[in-house]
C-alpha cells in the first residue's frame, strides 16, 4: 500500500463531489473518504456508488445509525454486555487489523440485539475515522473480524430481530468502507449451526468463503493470525482484553462531538429522502 499523487488527486476528486451532493451529510473526514476509495480498489465511480449506497441505508435504517451517543446509558449497558468491534493495538505483518467481537455477560435476559447493533456501527464509525499516520494512505489494509461465540446460546438466538439481522448483514456486506479477507469465529458449539440456518440467506457466497470455524481449545485460529498480536485471555501478548476494552471506550467517548454531529450522518436533503438512484447490483465487498 504505497501512496501517490495519482491516490491523492482522486481522495480530493472524490471530496469535491461530496459536498456538492444533496442527499449525502454536508461533512465527511478525509480519511473516511481515504476508507471508501481504497476499498473501491481506488476507482473514484465505485467509491462514489458505495458512498452513495452507504448513506441511504444509514438513513432509512436510522434506529440504528442516528440519534447515538456513546456516554448514553443504554449503550453504556451494551458495552457492559458485550466487546463489540474492538480493535488490537497492532496490525498483522499485512498491515490489517484484527477486531474482537464477543459476549462478556452471557445472560440471556441482557441480550439487546438492536442496541448491540447499534453500538457496533457506531463503533465501526469511531474507528474508520481515525487516521494511521504511520502508513502512506492514513489507513490500515483491512479488517479481520473475529467473532468468539462463548456464551451464545439458543435462548440469545430467540431475541434476534430480523429486520435489525438483514440491515446488520446488508450494511457489513456492501455499506462498509473496508476490505475483508477472512473472518474467524472461535470456540464454536452446536449453538452456531442454528445460528447460520439464520444468517447464511443473509450472505454473499464470497463472504460465506471467508469463514474459518474453530472449536474450544483448538490450535487451528494461530495458523492464520500470530497469537502475539491477540490479548493474554487468547495467549498473546497485547494485554488484557479490559484494559484494549478501556482505551477504546475512552477514544469512543473523545469522539463523541464526532459521532453525535447530524451534519456527518444525516443528509442534507430536508426531506430525508432515499437515494433511489444506486444500481441494484451493487452487492458485492471488494476482496483482495
Amino acid at each position: 500500500m504505497v501512496a501517490d499523487s495519482s491516490f491523492e488527486e482522486k481522495v480530493k476528486e472524490l471530496a469535491q463531489w461530496f459536498e456538492t451532493h444533496d442527499s449525502l451529510p454536508e461533512l465527511i473526514d478525509d480519511v473516511v473518504l481515504r476508507r471508501f476509495l481504497y476499498s473501491m480498489e481506488n476507482d473514484v465511480e465505485e467509491a462514489k456508488k458505495l458512498i452513495l449506497h452507504s448513506y441511504s441505508m444509514r438513513t432509512k435504517h436510522s434506529n440504528l445509525f442516528f440519534d447515538r451517543d456513546p456516554i448514553d446509558d443504554k449503550i453504556q449497558k451494551i458495552f457492559e454486555v458485550a466487546d463489540l468491534g474492538v480493535p488490537m493495538p497492532n496490525l498483522t505483518a499485512c498491515k490489517r487489523r484484527i477486531v474482537i467481537n464477543r459476549l462478556i455477560d452471557h445472560d440471556p435476559d441482557k441480550f439487546d440485539f438492536d442496541m448491540i447493533v447499534k453500538a457496533f456501527f457506531l463503533s465501526a464509525d469511531m474507528r474508520f475515522s481515525i487516521r494511521d499516520d504511520d502508513l502512506p494512505l492514513k489507513i490500515n489494509c483491512g479488517d479481520i473480524p473475529i467473532f468468539d461465540m462463548t456464551g451464545l446460546s439458543y435462548r440469545h438466538l430467540t431475541k434476534l430481530s430480523l429486520s435489525t439481522l438483514r440491515c446488520y448483514m446488508r450494511f457489513t456486506q456492501e455499506g462498509f468502507p473496508v476490505r475483508l479477507k477472512e473472518i474467524h469465529l472461535i470456540n464454536v458449539s452446536p449453538v452456531l449451526s442454528k445460528l447460520l440456518t439464520i444468517i447464511k440467506p443473509f450472505m454473499k457466497t464470497r463472504v460465506k468463503n471467508m469463514l474459518n470455524y474453530h472449536e474450544p481449545n483448538s490450535s487451528t485460529f494461530f495458523e492464520f493470525i500470530d497469537q502475539d498480536l491477540m490479548p493474554i485471555e487468547y495467549g498473546g501478548k497485547a494485554g488484557k482484553m479490559s484494559d484494549i476494552k478501556l482505551d477504546f471506550t475512552k477514544q469512543l467517548e473523545s469522539r463523541r462531538e464526532y459521532l453525535t454531529c447530524p451534519k456527518r450522518w444525516k443528509p442534507r436533503d430536508n426531506n430525508n429522502k432515499i437515494i433511489s438512484n444506486v444500481r441494484s447490483t451493487f452487492t458485492d465487498l471488494s476482496i483482495d
